[in-house]
C-alpha cells in the first residue's frame, strides 16, 4: 500500500513491486517538489546506446540504482486488526536497486514503537543501507556520529547500528556512549531489544556519575 511515500512493509512483495510503486509514487513527489519549489525527484535512465563490454555493463548497472526519489517513509506495523506501528524509516532521498533488493538512504530517521512516547526509541544517521526483503537495515555516521534517544531521557553516539527485523534488536559492536539523567556509560558492544525494552553493553563498560 503507498499513500503519499509510505510503504506499508507487511505488503511489500518484493523491490520489483516496490520499484513499480515508487514510478507511481514519483509522480505525486514531483508535483509536491514543483509546488515547493527547489528540490527536484527523479528517475534514473539507462542510455539507448552502449558500447561498453558486457562485463563492463553489468558492473555499472549493480552500481546504478533502478529508482531514484526524494522523501522516501517506510511503516512498519503488525497485521489487522491490531494495525499497530512497529517502526517508522524515514530518510531525505533513497536509491533503491532491484537486483540487490536495497536501498541507499541519505540523513536518515528511525522511530521504534512510536506512539508509546514512555519507550520510544529514535535514531539518527547521515546513512545507511535498506534491505528490503528481509526488512533490516544499517545505519552509520559520516560527518555526525549515529545518535539515539532511549525514552527521551538518555542519548546514544556510536559510529554504527544495525537493526535486526527478525530478532527485533538493535546492535552494535562499536565503542558507545550513552549519557543522561546525571550519568555517562561507556563501552564496546551494544544491545537493545524491542519487545522488552531492555539495553546493555557487552563489554569494557566504564560509569561516570556527575551530580
Amino acid at each position: 500500500m503507498v499513500t503519499g511515500h509510505r510503504w506499508d512493509g507487511l505488503q511489500t512483495l518484493g523491490l520489483c513491486a516496490v520499484v513499480l510503486m515508487g514510478l507511481l509514487v514519483m509522480d505525486h513527489v514531483l508535483e509536491q517538489l514543483g509546488e515547493e519549489g527547489g528540490k527536484e525527484g527523479r528517475l534514473t535512465a539507462r542510455p539507448s546506446a552502449d558500447t561498453r563490454q558486457p562485463g563492463d555493463r553489468a558492473r555499472a548497472s549493480s552500481m546504478m540504482p533502478d529508482v531514484e526519489m526524494t522523501g522516501f517513509q517506510f511503516l512498519h506495523v503488525l497485521p489487522k486488526p491490531e494495525a499497530k506501528p512497529l517502526w517508522v524509516l524515514t530518510a531525505s532521498t533513497a536509491s533503491l536497486f532491484e537486483q540487490r533488493q536495497e536501498a541507499d538512504l541519505q540523513m536518515i530517521r528511525a522511530a521504534f514503537q512510536p506512539e508509546q512516547e514512555s519507550s520510544r526509541v529514535v535514531l539518527s544517521s547521515d546513512r545507511g543501507r535498506f534491505d528490503l526483503k528481509r526488512l533490516n537495515f544499517e545505519v552509520s555516521g559520516l560527518a555526525e556520529p549515529v545518535t539515539m534517544q532511549l525514552a527521551g531521557q538518555y542519548r546514544l553516539t556510536t559510529s554504527r547500528l544495525t537493526w535486526n527485523n527478525g530478532t527485533a534488536t538493535l546492535t552494535s559492536d562499536q565503542p558507545v556512549t550513552i549519557s543522561g539523567q546525571g550519568l555517562t556509560v561507556s563501552g564496546v558492544g551494544f544491545d537493545w531489544v524491542q519487545p522488552a525494552g531492555t539495553v546493555s553493553i557487552r563489554h569494557d563498560v566504564t560509569t561516570v556519575i556527575t551530580p
